[in-house]
């Protein structure tokens, strides 16, 4: 056995070594224990930590459950939901990607229950619909990333890797995509259509869930047609979107499978 090693791990359990954020937190789970002055003095400084940051999300909803439980049962006068959507506001300005999975893993299993209180599910349901928004705008966000590299011409397939089980074609405008192919370098165009075959057409890959984008694959049919169909004066440009037009309507038939 690490002496050293041991020493250390010893260390971390040690009571002086816990940081008072966490102290005030186990004072308050432990409130039946704690003398009206102690509690009070709990109250007020758990507030403070949490309006200043000091816990990542798992503790601030196990601190709002706690204190919505006080104030339900009178233990506490003040209604705590107005400093708690304050303090949620900072926690999510400061959460990281790795809190947000810990989040989705652990609120069924510890935050469900029939019994908390209706200001415990207003603020756990804020919480909840915030951190939705916030993984939509990060996809959101890859997305049009990806899109912008494909249609440069750009080594795309690294950042593909990453929304290729997204319904990346819900998240476009196909009013601006479909301009946006008609000044795409040609070797653009050739990533596009790089990109229907092996997302579509291998057999070996297509999955149920891709048959959502069917409408709106449509809806780019029909307007890089049109477009196309303008194209008089660059041939070139025309024969690579008939082309593309092509492989779409082998795409929108492979769907309707």
């Amino acid at each position: 056995m690490d002496k050293e090693l041991l020493s250390i791990e010893i260390s971390r359990l040690e009571p002086e070594n816990i940081s008072p954020e966490r102290k005030v937190k186990e004072k308050i789970s432990h409130f039946r224990e704690l003398s009206e002055e102690d509690f009070q003095k709990a109250i007020d400084n758990v507030y403070d930590y949490l309006l200043r940051g000091a816990y990542k999300i798992i503790s601030f909803l196990d601190l709002s459950l706690y204190l919505t439980f006080f104030y339900d049962h009178g233990i506490i006068s003040e209604d705590p939901r107005s400093k708690l959507k304050r303090a949620s506001e900072i926690v999510l300005s400061q959460i990281q990607s790795d809190e947000v999975k810990d989040y989705f893993i652990q609120e069924p299993m510890r935050y469900d229950s029939a019994h908390v209180s209706p200001a415990f599910r207003e603020i756990k349901t804020f919480i909840k619909e915030s951190l939705k928004k916030r993984e939509k705008d990060h996809t959101a966000f890859l997305i049009k990333n990806f899109f912008s590299a494909l249609l440069n011409g750009d080594n795309a397939w690294v950042l593909y890797k990453e929304v290729e089980h997204q319904l990346i074609f819900l998240y476009i405008d196909p009013e601006e995509f479909v301009s946006s192919l008609v000044s795409a370098p040609s070797s653009g165009l050739s990533s596009l259509s790089q990109l229907f075959r092996d997302r579509y057409l291998r057999i070996s890959n297509i999955c149920d869930f891709l048959s959502d984008e069917r409408p709106i694959l449509s809806t780019l049919l029909e307007k890089i047609k049109k477009s196309a169909d303008t194209l008089t004066e660059k041939p070139l440009r025309k024969f690579l979107l008939n082309e593309i037009v092509e492989k779409l309507e082998k795409v929108i038939a492979h769907l309707k499978k």
